[in-house]
């Protein structure tokens, strides 16, 4: 179960990421910032991953974890418009900013939920709080 839900989030999210990255290198290459907004979505990206897997796995990684992720995350969010921001006379305003923020969630969604919801899971909010209990007789994998 574990698995269906992580492998329908990413193929949700999938095409929008697609198209975000499509969208964006021209622009990236452009200015010639292509490699650090693209090291900081692989980044966040295998963060991602790495939570889903450990949770599919029954696995918690812990709070640092979870806050590392969550800082990469929030980094590769804002990577295209902070990398915009600084080309220049190109510079983005905060309202166009949060204009591609938005413009990056939508399509993104289930990833982002399924994000917010590995990151309750490994910083062990989860077990703490009595709502989200792993049994083994109970667990699916």
């Amino acid at each position: 179960m574990k698995y269906a839900i992580v492998l329908s989030c990413y193929t949700l999210s999938g095409f929008g990421i697609f198209l975000m990255m499509l969208g964006s290198f021209g622009f990236l290459q452009h200015f010639g910032i292509y490699i650090p907004v693209a090291i900081a979505w692989i980044l966040a990206l295998w963060a991602h991953q790495r939570m889903a897997l450990a949770w599919i796995d029954g696995v918690r990684l812990g709070r640092g974890f979870s806050l590392v992720a969550l800082a990469l995350g929030f980094l590769g969010l804002l990577a295209f418009p902070l990398a915009a921001s600084f080309v220049g006379r190109h510079a983005i305003g905060v309202s166009q900013t949060v204009f591609v923020v938005a413009l990056e969630l939508v399509p993104m969604l289930p990833a982002v939920v399924l994000a917010g919801f590995l990151n309750w899971y490994h910083a062990g909010v989860a077990a703490q709080s009595g709502q989200f209990r792993e049994d083994s007789s109970h667990a699916d994998a």
